[in-house]
């Protein structure tokens, strides 16, 4: 519920760009964009060799956020099938992952959960999902939020993720040592209070930024670009600390695939399983079940999760250019 670092990161740049758009975004009316050739498409915008997360340009006016998926075998084990997401897209992109999902015997997903809280009711937690900013997000742009878009109820799905709780203690053993390596854990143990209250609905400055993309055309052109564009981003989560994004990457894949090792001994019948995260985790996993002896067995599968269409929607050549070289 809590993994997608990079939206949060959208809005802070929309609030950012406020000035900037109010002199300088065309008015909703179609631009022309520049005149392409069947050989120049499809262009594929990614940041680093062997991430599960692209932008495409399948048409002149027509770019996409992609996840990818990929199935690891090894002799004599279970099947394992790693199975990107991002937690708001296109009603269709969840139906495609269903697809994959329903190939799997087990699926351990991710899900960073709070053991002070209650069990919910149902009201309570639709109330709570309503009030996500993943959630909020979605409403906003015409998708659907991850959580409504797969049915995780099902017997065969469990939470396989490092709980809100364990990531606290892992920050606070680090802070209790002192020194720089405690330094740099304060700073991430603020961090993650933070996200966790951005995440949930409870920071200020995200929901004014969500309202103000919800009431202006403008912004929400800007903003599903930009979200769209983050398969072409640089930098893995601006604005966060390096430790915070080890910890919400190589810590918490650390206790999946431990998880993951303790369930292949325990259930060994399982025919096929599937890690389903975060797109960004999957580069980090693919590396641990290589250790493990695991190997791919096919091509990546990718999966369009939104789509822009830029300069129908306002956007100039340059403007373009410009967010998918950030």
């Amino acid at each position: 519920m809590f993994r997608l670092l990079s939206i949060a990161s959208a809005f802070s740049l929309a609030l950012a760009s406020l000035n900037f758009t109010a002199c300088t975004f065309t008015p909703p009316s179609k631009i022309e964009p520049p005149p392409l050739t069947a050989k120049d498409l499809p262009k594929i915008y990614q940041a680093h060799r062997g991430e599960y997360i692209r932008t495409i340009q399948s048409g002149t006016d027509t770019f996409s956020l992609q996840t990818g998926s990929r199935l690891y075998r090894k002799a004599g084990s279970t099947d394992i099938d790693l199975i990107g997401a991002i937690h708001a897209a296109e009603p269709a992109y969840y139906q495609e992952l269903k697809r994959d999902l329903s190939n799997a015997s087990l699926v351990l997903y991710e899900g960073v959960s709070d053991e002070n809280q209650p069990r919910f009711t149902d009201a309570q937690r639709e109330k709570a999902m309503k009030k996500s900013a993943y959630n909020r997000l979605a409403n906003t742009h015409g998708l659907v939020s991850q959580h409504r878009g797969i049915p995780y109820a099902q017997k065969h799905y469990r939470n396989c993720d490092m709980s809100f709780q364990q990531m606290q203690q892992t920050l606070q053993h680090e802070i209790a040592q002192g020194g720089s390596k405690g330094n740099a854990a304060q700073q991430a143990y603020n961090e993650l209070n933070s996200v966790n209250s951005a995440v949930r609905g409870n920071n200020f400055m995200i929901n004014t930024a969500i309202s103000l993309i919800g009431s202006s055309h403008t912004l929400k052109s800007l903003t599903r670009f930009m979200l769209v564009s983050m398969g072409a981003e640089k930098t893995d989560d601006p604005g966060t600390s390096p430790r915070l994004q080890t910890l919400m990457i190589q810590d918490r894949n650390a206790h999946v695939i431990n998880e993951l090792q303790k369930t292949l001994r325990k259930e060994p019948n399982q025919r096929r399983i599937a890690l389903f995260f975060g797109a960004a985790h999957l580069p980090d996993f693919e590396k641990r079940l290589l250790r493990l002896g695991y190997r791919p067995a096919g091509p990546i599968r990718w999966h369009n999760a939104i789509t822009s269409h830029p300069y129908s929607s306002g956007l100039t050549h340059k403007e373009v250019q410009e967010m998918l070289s950030r």
